[in-house]
């Protein structure tokens, strides 16, 4: 699933109610926008990143990490925007 305006987007499925949180970083490791935090219900979810940094404004173009931290796992997927 694509949603108009999106960026980057990240699919995953639970299959308990679980703690975790979903962030976009620069390749510094410096946060640019926190999309998920908190307890996530049982089942499939799609979060989006529409571009935009914790402050509304338009993120530059370049290479970013959307990270997921989960209580057994953590995962990270590399993308570059381009505007």
């Amino acid at each position: 699933m694509r949603r108009a305006g999106a960026v980057a987007t990240l699919t995953f499925a639970l299959t308990e109610p679980e703690e975790l949180s979903v962030a976009v970083y620069r390749l510094d490791g410096a946060r640019v926008a926190n999309l998920l935090s908190g307890t996530v219900s049982a089942g499939e979810h799609i979060v989006f990143w529409d571009g935009r940094d914790e402050h509304g404004g338009p993120a530059a173009s370049g290479s970013y990490v959307m990270r997921m931290d989960r209580k057994r796992e953590a995962r990270a997927y590399s993308f570059v925007t381009v505007r």
